[in-house]
C-alpha cells in the first residue's frame, strides 16, 4: 500500500517486501498513551517442508523451470485494436511470476507448494505518550517470509481518527480549542469546566479585573499535550473565545450600561440625514456572498423605486432630521 518493493542488500539476497497498515488513533491515546493489540495474517516459512514445497522430505527441493515462461516469471501477451497491434507483458499464469513450479505429485501436504503458510499473530503495539499522528510503530522482521529472501518489516502508520469530534487541536505540544462566553462574562469575569483529553476536569477562571475581547486568546501553562520521552512535561493550551452578545436591550439596560461605561456620542448635526441600520437575514447573506444575485438583488430594488409615480421621493419619504438633544 505505501510503495514498499523488494530491495536486494548490497552484497546479498534481496530484501522482502515490508508490510504496512495503517491504524486510526484518537488524539486522547496519543496524549495519555496506549497499549493496543493487532491480529495481523502474515507467512511464515512451512515447517514440514523446511520451505521446499516438497514432499520429498525437509529442505529438499524439486523446483523445475516454468515451461509457460521458460523460468522468466513474465510472459509477452499480443493485443490487437483496430488496425494497431501492442504487445505487452504480464505475469506468467501458470508459476504466477515464481520462474518454478512443483509437481502437483510432488508437493507439499501441508503448504500445497507454496512453500510458506498463513501464521495469524498477535502484536502489541506501544502507543507512547506524546507520539503524533504520521509517527510508525516498527516490528522489524515481522513482515511475509519466504525462502532465501530477507524478511521485509511489518510497519504501523498511527493516522487521525476519521469521525473524531473532539474539541481540541493538537499544534507540535500545544493545544488549543475555541469557547463561548456571554458578554457579561466576558466583562465581569468567567469559570468555564473543560474535560481534558485524559478525562480530567479543569476550570478555566479569567484573571481578576480583566476585561476578553472577541477573538482573544489566552493561554493557560503546561495544560497543553504531554511532550514525547518527557513524562512530567507539558505544552500550553491556548483558548480563542467567541463573546455571545445579547440580540436586544431594553431601553432601562442601555441607559444603565451608558451611565457605568464612558462612552462619546456624535455630535448632532441638525442638517444630517437621519438614517436606521438593520441586521440582515441568512438570505441577504447569501446574496452578499454571491455577487450575481447581489446585482440582481440591486436591480430589482432600483426598478421598484423607478416605479412610483414621484420618481425618487418615495426613497426619502421617511427621512428625518438629526435634531439637537
Amino acid at each position: 500500500m505505501f510503495g514498499g518493493g523488494d530491495r536486494r542488500e548490497r552484497g546479498g539476497p534481496k530484501r522482502g517486501k515490508d508490510i504496512e497498515h495503517v491504524l486510526e488513533i484518537p488524539l486522547a491515546d496519543l496524549y495519555t498513551g496506549k497499549k493496543k493489540k493487532m491480529k495481523v495474517n502474515r507467512k511464515i516459512i512451512c515447517s514440514e517442508c523446511e520451505g521446499s514445497g516438497s514432499n520429498k522430505g525437509k529442505g529438499t527441493s524439486v523446483d523445475t523451470k516454468c515451461k509457460g515462461c521458460d523460468g522468466n516469471g513474465r510472459v509477452f501477451k499480443t493485443l490487437r485494436q483496430g488496425n494497431a497491434i501492442y504487445q505487452t507483458q504480464a505475469v506468467c499464469d501458470t508459476c504466477q511470476g515464481k520462474c518454478f513450479v512443483i509437481p502437483e505429485s510432488d508437493k507439499c501436504a501441508t503448504c500445497k507448494g507454496e512453500k510458506v503458510v498463513k501464521d495469524p499473530k498477535i502484536y502489541t503495539l506501544e502507543i507512547e505518550k506524546g507520539m503524533k499522528h504520521g509517527d510508525t510503530i516498527t516490528f522489524y522482521g515481522e513482515a511475509d517470509q519466504y525462502p532465501g529472501v530477507i524478511t521485509g518489516d511489518l510497519i504501523f502508520h498511527l493516522d487521525r481518527k476519521k469521525g473524531e469530534d473532539s474539541p481540541f487541536k493538537r499544534e507540535g505540544n500545544d493545544l488549543s480549542c475555541t469557547q463561548n462566553i456571554t458578554l457579561i462574562e466576558a466583562l465581569t469575569g468567567f469559570k468555564i469546566l473543560l474535560t481534558h483529553l485524559d478525562g480530567r476536569k479543569i476550570c478555566v477562571t479569567s484573571q481578576p479585573n480583566e476585561v476578553v475581547s472577541p477573538g482573544e486568546t489566552l493561554r493557560i501553562p503546561d495544560q497543553g499535550f504531554s511532550i514525547k520521552n518527557r513524562p512530567d512535561s507539558y505544552g500550553d493550551l491556548y483558548i480563542t473565545f467567541n463573546i455571545i452578545f445579547p440580540k436586544t436591550l431594553t431601553a432601562d439596560q442601555s441607559r444603565q450600561l451608558k451611565a457605568i461605561f464612558p462612552h462619546s456620542e456624535t455630535k448632532p448635526d441638525p442638517a444630517a440625514e437621519v438614517v436606521f441600520a438593520s441586521k440582515i437575514t441568512e438570505q441577504q447573506q447569501r446574496q452578499r456572498a454571491n455577487p450575481r444575485a447581489r446585482e440582481e438583488h440591486h436591480q430589482s430594488r432600483t426598478g421598484e423605486a423607478y416605479d412610483d409615480d414621484e420618481g425618487m421621493h418615495h426613497g426619502t419619504a421617511h427621512t428625518t432630521s438629526c435634531q439637537q438633544q
